[in-house]
């Protein structure tokens, strides 16, 4: 995994250096994907290289058997990510079948500025399963400790990216894009829920995964793409980049309870218990305090830097107080996120 993450910055900064370059040297969209496409292939050509001479020796062959094991496997996850893809994106090209080509640039700055607050919800996702995947099969009790940790962490980052996004929304979008990006800031505010939402939802995606019901993770995909869509064509025409940004919020709500559904009856593990609710009860504390803190008006006069820095500064502090004055009470494991023994 740490080849994998390795590669995925080295790729990212190879498209940001392409994309930069053609920007000031030839801008145009058919120079940008072509950028993009040769970016992408320099990175894969690397990856191939590496993976040759460091994990395995690659050669050419084609086994019917494994591609069928593999391809029954995978086909769901496969057609979700398609889903995925479809609404993601089905905002932006629906704000351009309207026309609403500044109004996207403005949708188009706040999405990605939530996109990147997304990030550690995807780190640590990405080290939960393969441990989550591994105890399925050995061990049902230390597969629900694991995931009282990871819902753990999902649920301490959830809350205060969430209700502190609304309150420093402003000085984000400001400090990132300049006043011009002023009408961002609402859909910003808007936008910043998927994030909370997807800190959470993220780990009942993966325990689907995880515990091999493929089929009802591509089910919720395509719900929500059909359902993304149809809000996106009815709210964008009544408030363009705005209803946009309802549309994802409600498509990743709709996301969210099915998956809490389906696992809640399918799965092996207890989904929400007392140490997660006490979890959440600290949290919402600490979420309190911090936003009592960063609202007031000496604190807001900061740079954003400062502002968001000082808010997750008062948040954990809070948060860690909280928990080791509850840890024995509450029979609390040590405060180690994202480690398992």
């Amino acid at each position: 995994m740490e080849y994998e993450s390795a590669f995925k910055i080295f790729r990212s900064l190879v498209l940001l250096a392409v994309a930069l370059f053609i920007i000031f040297e030839s801008p145009s969209l058919i120079n940008i994907s072509l950028g993009y496409l040769s970016a992408n292939i320099f990175a894969l050509i690397l990856v191939l290289i590496f993976f040759h001479f460091k994990i395995y020796s690659l050669k050419l062959d084609f086994n019917i058997s494994i591609w069928k094991k593999f391809l029954k496997l995978s086909w769901p996850i496969g057609l979700a990510a398609i889903f995925g893809a479809i609404f993601i994106n089905a905002d932006s090209v629906i704000l351009g079948y309207f026309n609403l080509i500044v109004e996207n640039g403005w949708y188009g700055a706040a999405r990605r500025t939530v996109a990147i607050i997304i990030i550690p919800s995807s780190l640590v996702s990405m080290s939960f399963y393969p441990v989550l995947s591994q105890l399925f099969l050995e061990s049902k009790a230390k597969m629900q400790k694991v995931w009282n940790y990871y819902l753990g962490s999902m649920i301490i980052f959830a809350l205060p990216v969430t209700f502190g996004g609304v309150v420093v929304a402003s000085k984000i979008i400001d400090f990132i894009y300049g006043q011009n990006f002023s009408p961002a800031t609402l859909i910003f505010q808007i936008l910043i829920f998927i994030a909370g939402i997807n800190f959470v939802y993220s780990a009942y995606s993966i325990m689907l995964i995880v515990s091999r019901h493929q089929e009802k993770y591509l089910f919720i995909n395509m719900t929500a793409a059909l359902m993304n869509v149809i809000l996106n064509f009815v709210l964008i025409s009544l408030y363009g980049p705005y209803g946009a940004a309802v549309a994802a919020v409600i498509t990743y709500i709709i996301l969210f309870f099915m998956a809490v559904v389906l696992l809640q009856k399918f799965s092996i593990i207890t989904t929400f218990n007392i140490y997660l609710f006490r979890v959440l009860i600290l949290s919402v504390i600490a979420t309190a305090i911090m936003l009592i803190s960063i609202s007031l008006p000496i604190i807001q006069s900061l740079n954003a830097i400062f502002l968001v820095s000082f808010g997750i500064c008062i948040y954990f502090i809070v948060f860690s107080g909280l928990y080791k004055a509850f840890q024995k009470k509450w029979k609390f494991p040590r405060l180690i996120l994202f480690k398992y023994d």
